[in-house]
C-alpha cells in the first residue's frame, strides 16, 4: 500500500475539536471520524477500514475490548488493519496498551508534524 493510495481510514477521537494530527492525512483518504468507540464498532458493518487511528483517551479496558474488535474484523479481511494510536497532549491522561500489533503500530500526537505524521503512516501501512 502507497502513502497516497486511496485509504478508508477510521479515526475515533472524544475530543471533536482535536484537528491536530487528523489534519496531516493525505487528502486522499477516505475518513470516518467517530468521537466513540461504540459508532466506531457500528461502522464496521458498512466500512472495511485499511487504517485506524484510534485515541489514546480513552480507558484501558475499552481500548483493548476495541482492539479485539478490530482484530476479529481483520481476521475476516485476511490482513491485520494497521493501528496509530493518537496522543492528545490536552487530555491529562493517555493510555497506550502493549501490542505489537504485527509490527503495524504506531504513535503519534497531537504535536506531531506532517513529516512524521507521514513517516509513520509508511511504516505501518508497509507489510512486515
Amino acid at each position: 500500500m502507497k502513502l497516497l493510495d486511496s485509504i478508508p481510514t477510521l479515526i475515533i477521537e472524544p475530543n471533536i475539536l482535536l484537528m491536530e494530527p487528523y489534519s496531516c492525512l493525505p487528502f486522499t483518504y477516505q475518513v470516518n471520524r467517530y468521537p466513540n468507540l461504540e459508532f466506531a464498532s457500528e461502522s464496521f458493518l458498512t466500512v472495511q477500514p485499511q487504517l485506524v487511528m484510534l485515541s489514546a483517551s480513552f480507558s484501558p479496558t475499552h481500548i483493548i475490548t476495541f482492539l479485539e474488535k478490530v482484530k476479529n474484523e481483520s481476521v475476516e479481511a485476511a490482513e491485520l488493519i494497521p493501528i496509530i494510536f493518537v496522543i492528545d497532549l490536552e487530555n491529562p491522561l493517555s493510555f497506550i496498551p502493549g501490542t505489537t500489533w504485527g509490527k503495524q503500530i504506531g504513535v503519534i500526537t497531537s504535536l506531531s508534524s506532517p513529516p512524521e505524521v507521514y513517516a509513520t503512516l509508511q511504516r505501518v501501512l508497509t507489510p512486515a
